[in-house]
C-alpha cells in the first residue's frame, strides 16, 4: 500500500500517520459542514416560506466569517495550528449543538409555529440571534418581515373616538370613523390565530380551582396598593367562585397580553404583534397553555381604555359637554366590544363561557388597578369605574 502511495505523487502524503489523520478529520467537517448547511436551508424555508430569507441567512453567516479572517491568521501564526484547528472545530460543534437546543423565548417560538403555517396574521418570521450566558440560553434579536402599511391599532382606536367626539348629534354607528368593522375583522383575525396556536401547539385542560385561588391571591396583594378596590372585593371573589365551579374547559398557548397596543392594521388586514406575554410573569409559565378568554378579556377592556384615555384629553369644565363625552365613550366602548365579540366567538356564548369571561375580565381590572396606581395613578379611575359599571361593586 505504501508502495502505491510512493509511486502516485499526490498520494504521497498519505503516508504519513498524521496527514492521515488530518485528512479524515477534514474530509468528516466538511460532510458534517455540508449536512448543516442543508439542515439550515430547510429549516429557513420551514420557519418562513420566504425564499429571501435563506439569503438573509447566509449573509449573516457569512459575515462573521469575513470579519475573522484576519484574526484567526494572527492566531495561527503564534500558536501551534493542529491545537487551534481542533479548538476551532471544538467550538463550532458546540455552537451547533446549542443552538439546536436553545429554549426560545414565547415571541419567537409563537412566531415561529404561526409562519410556518403560512398565517396572514403576523410579520412573517426569518429569523433571530442566540446567545449562551452562564445562567442559560437568551435571544438576543429577531428579524421579520416588514410591514409597510402597518398602522397601530390603538392610534387608530384613538382617532375613532375622536372623530365620534367631534359629532355632537351623530351616535357611534352614524359616525365617518366608526370603529365597529374593524373590531369585527380584529375579532376574526383573534379567533383564526387561537385556531391555529390550537392545532399546533400543546393544549391542556384548566385547572378552574386553581386559577380561581390565584386570582384571589393576586386580589389580596391589589387590595393592600389600591385600597379603593375594597367596595369591590364581595362579588370580584363570588366571580372567581364562580370560576372555580366550572367543569374542565380547554388551554392552549395564547398571547397573552393582548390589546389594542399589540395590533397593526394593514392593507392586507390584522396582524398581532409581541408575543412575549404579560412582561411580570415568569417565562415558563408564558410558554404554557392558558385559557384563550384571558386574550378576548384584554382586547375588551382596551376598547374601554380608548374612549376613557381620550375624555382625559380634554380640558374643557362645561358639565353638559363632559357628561355627553361620557355619554359616547360609553356608547363607543360598547358597541366596539361587543363587534369584537361577536366575531370572535362566532355564535352567542355559553353560560360556561360567559363565566370564564367575566373572571378573567375581573382579573384584568384589579391587575389594572395596581398598575395604574403605581405608574399613572390619575389613570386608576378608569379600571375602577369599570368594576362599578359592571356591578361588580
Amino acid at each position: 500500500m505504501n508502495d502505491l502511495l510512493s509511486r502516485v505523487k499526490i498520494l504521497a502524503p498519505l503516508q504519513l500517520r498524521g496527514f492521515r489523520t488530518l485528512w479524515a478529520g477534514m474530509t468528516i467537517s466538511l460532510i458534517g459542514d455540508g449536512v448543516t448547511l442543508v439542515a439550515i436551508a430547510w429549516q429557513v424555508y420551514e420557519l418562513s416560506n420566504v425564499p429571501t430569507a435563506l439569503g438573509i441567512t447566509m449573509m449573516a453567516m457569512s459575515i462573521p466569517q469575513i470579519l475573522l479572517l484576519l484574526f484567526g491568521g494572527f492566531v495561527s501564526d503564534r500558536f501551534e495550528r493542529r491545537r487551534v484547528m481542533l479548538f476551532a472545530d471544538l467550538v463550532r460543534g458546540a455552537a451547533d449543538v446549542t443552538g439546536a437546543d436553545l429554549e426560545t423565548n414565547p415571541d419567537i417560538e409563537i412566531h415561529r409555529t404561526l409562519t410556518r403555517v403560512g398565517s396572514d396574521h403576523v410579520a412573517a418570521l426569518f429569523g433571530w440571534v442566540d446567545a449562551s450566558t452562564a445562567d442559560g440560553p437568551i435571544q438576543l434579536a429577531m428579524l421579520q418581515q416588514f410591514l409597510r402599511t402597518a398602522s397601530d391599532g390603538w392610534e387608530l382606536a384613538l382617532a375613532s373616538v375622536r372623530n365620534l367626539f367631534a359629532e355632537a348629534d351623530l351616535h357611534a354607528d352614524e359616525v365617518g370613523g366608526d370603529f365597529a368593522g374593524e373590531a369585527a375583522r380584529l375579532g376574526t383575525a383573534v379567533a383564526e390565530v387561537h385556531q391555529t396556536l390550537r392545532e399546533t401547539m400543546p393544549t391542556g385542560v384548566l385547572d378552574a380551582a386553581a386559577t380561581a385561588e390565584a386570582m384571589r391571591v393576586r386580589l389580596d396583594a391589589a387590595l393592600v396598593v389600591v385600597p379603593d378596590l375594597a367596595e369591590h372585593a364581595r362579588r370580584l371573589r363570588a366571580t372567581y367562585d364562580a370560576l372555580a365551579a366550572l367543569p374542565d374547559s380547554p388551554i392552549q398557548q395564547i398571547h397573552g397580553d393582548l390589546h389594542l397596543g399589540q395590533t397593526l392594521r394593514t392593507v392586507k388586514g390584522w396582524k398581532l404583534v409581541d408575543f412575549e406575554g404579560e412582561p411580570a410573569r415568569p417565562l415558563a409559565e408564558r410558554m404554557s397553555p392558558d385559557s384563550p378568554w384571558r386574550d378576548v378579556a384584554g382586547m375588551l377592556r382596551s376598547f374601554d381604555y380608548a374612549p376613557r384615555v381620550t375624555e382625559r384629553t380634554f380640558a374643557d369644565a362645561d358639565p353638559d359637554e363632559e357628561a355627553q363625552r361620557h355619554f359616547r365613550a360609553d356608547e363607543w366602548a360598547a358597541r366596539n366590544q361587543a363587534a369584537f365579540l361577536d366575531a370572535y366567538a362566532g355564535r352567542e356564548l355559553s353560560a360556561d363561557e360567559e363565566t370564564l369571561l367575566a373572571a378573567y375580565l375581573a382579573d384584568k381590572v384589579v391587575y389594572e388597578a395596581v398598575y395604574e396606581t403605581r405608574n399613572r395613578s390619575s389613570w386608576v379611575s378608569i379600571p375602577l369605574e369599570a368594576l362599578s359599571r359592571w356591578g361588580v361593586a
